[in-house]
């Protein structure tokens, strides 16, 4: 892939071969951002009130609110985190997805996310 962006004409073309070489890796950021901007967490700290119904926890979890695993990956709880959680997934999910692929990263981050959420409660409580 690096030899084909220097090699690009333009850097339309250099943007379209990392489009088609990283997508989950550039449509992530794009979606947390849209949900941050849409949930006002961008300027503002995420509410209680919010939190308690975007987030998730084991209560939810035996609610049956199982949609909430994959809307709680893209909150952000405060502004200041949206920069480091952007910057990690630019970096570790980009580097994932260079080596292993779209579908293998894809596999990798949602079990990731997953096992953390279901698992941490019982290692912490």
């Amino acid at each position: 892939m690096t030899r084909r962006i220097w090699q690009a004409r333009s850097a339309g073309e250099a943007a379209a071969i990392i489009a088609r070489t990283l997508p989950f890796t550039l449509l992530m950021p794009i979606a947390i951002l849209a949900t941050a901007a849409i949930s006002n967490t961008l300027v503002h700290p995420m509410s209680s009130v919010m939190l308690d119904k975007w987030g998730i926890g084991l209560v939810d979890l035996k609610h049956g609110a199982v949609v909430r695993l994959f809307t709680a990956a893209l909150q952000i709880l405060k502004p200041y985190m949206g920069i480091s959680i952007i910057g990690m997934l630019l970096l570790f999910v980009g580097a994932c997805e260079y080596r292993l692929g779209t579908r293998r990263t894809l596999v990798a981050f949602v079990s990731g996310h997953l096992a953390g959420f279901l698992f941490a409660p019982l290692l912490l409580g």
